[in-house]
């Protein structure tokens, strides 16, 4: 048996990802009905790419 520590540990992180990917599927929704599929893939992309082009290379 693992002890509770561990399990408390675990069940928080699992619990943690679970909210930042619901987060995510909630804001990706929101993106679609507002602008179209498009406008929520540009969104995404945004979110994930700096917007200072000189913080890319």
């Amino acid at each position: 048996m693992p002890r509770f520590e561990e399990v408390v540990e675990t069940a928080t992180l699992y619990a943690e990802f679970a909210a930042v990917y619901a987060y995510c599927g909630v804001m990706s929704v929101a993106g679609v009905v507002q602008k179209g599929i498009p406008g929520a893939a540009n969104n995404i992309v945004d979110r994930l790419l700096p917007t200072d082009p000189e913080e890319w290379v």
